[in-house]
């Protein structure tokens, strides 16, 4: 914390909302400890905190090759947070692979990373929700975007890197756990199967 006052951090985490987010915590912490004052919570441990935090397959970048961007949004307010990222860090042409479910607002999510994407890979998410690819095939296509479907998503991450270039794994919860399962076993591994009743994307 500096002298006056204020909380300096490093984020571990990719986004320019998550400087907002974490903003909020500190706030809540200060109310917090307002409010109970036998709480006490030392500044270098907020700060440690926060540089430590890590939200797996939420704008992560894995290190493969080519390089994969992994983000497991799945609406358009997730999904403009992503957009964001990608127009600050300037990422162009990328590879899409991409599924989403159902009952999503697939295209506001489509026209939002229209500006950033070159070549297109469609699959299903795991899930009885999933929407199909083939539905979402025309909609690239007007977009002038070269577009394949491949049913399966490990089947579309393999197509995706033999284009060999940077791609993004988004849409949904599922698709991105499992590939990012793929891509980083045994690393803070995301529930990648739908649970009966739940209602994820």
């Amino acid at each position: 914390m500096n002298p006056d006052g204020r909380y300096r951090f490093r984020l571990n985490v990719n986004g320019p909302h998550q400087a907002a987010n974490a903003a909020t915590a500190v706030k809540a912490l200060e109310v917090l400890t307002r409010v109970k004052p036998g709480i006490r919570i030392q500044a270098h441990a907020v700060e440690k905190g926060i540089a430590e935090t890590s939200i797996p397959g939420r704008i992560e970048v894995v290190d493969a090759r080519p390089p994969v961007i992994l983000d497991a949004g799945h609406n358009p307010e997730s999904t403009a947070a992503l957009a964001d990222y990608l127009g600050e860090q300037k990422k162009k042409n990328l590879t899409l692979v991409f599924g989403v479910l159902n009952d999503k607002n697939y295209r506001k999510m489509i026209g939002l990373l229209m500006p950033y994407i070159n070549d297109v890979i469609l699959t299903a998410p795991q899930s009885e929700r999933a929407l199909s690819p083939a539905t979402m095939k025309r909609i690239f296509q007007a977009g002038g975007k070269n577009v394949r479907v491949c049913p399966r998503p490990a089947e579309a991450l393999d197509t995706a890197r033999q284009l060999k270039k940077p791609i993004l794994v988004t849409g949904s919860f599922y698709l991105v756990g499992v590939l990012r399962n793929l891509l980083k076993p045994g690393n803070n591994q995301i529930e990648a199967n739908p649970r009966p009743g739940g209602n994820y994307g």
